[in-house]
C-alpha cells in the first residue's frame, strides 16, 4: 500500500508544498529586515542635527519699495492741473 500511486502523489504535492512555505516564509524574513532597516534609517534621517544658527546680515536690498517720510507734495489735484492749464 505504500508503493501506491496516491501516496507517492501526496508525498510529492507534500514535498512541493513544504518547499513553497519554506520559500514563503524566507521572503517574509527579508521583507521584515529590510523594513527593520528601513524604519532604522529613517529614525537616523528624522534627528535634526544641530547646528550653530548664523547671524543674518542686513540686505541693502531689504527696504526696497519702502516709501519712507515724504513731504506733501500735491496736495489737490484740481490745483495742480489749474496752474498746468493757466501756462
Amino acid at each position: 500500500m505504500h508503493l501506491s500511486r496516491g501516496s507517492i502523489a501526496q508525498t510529492a504535492m507534500a514535498s512541493v508544498e513544504a518547499a513553497n512555505q519554506l520559500r514563503k516564509a524566507a521572503a517574509e524574513a527579508e521583507v521584515a529586515r529590510r523594513a527593520a532597516a528601513l524604519a532604522e534609517e529613517a529614525i537616523r534621517a528624522a534627528t535634526p542635527i544641530a547646528r550653530p544658527v548664523a547671524a543674518a546680515v542686513p540686505s541693502r536690498f531689504a527696504s526696497m519699495g519702502i516709501v519712507g517720510e515724504t513731504s506733501p507734495g500735491m496736495t489737490d489735484l484740481d490745483a495742480v492741473l489749474r496752474r498746468r492749464r493757466a501756462v
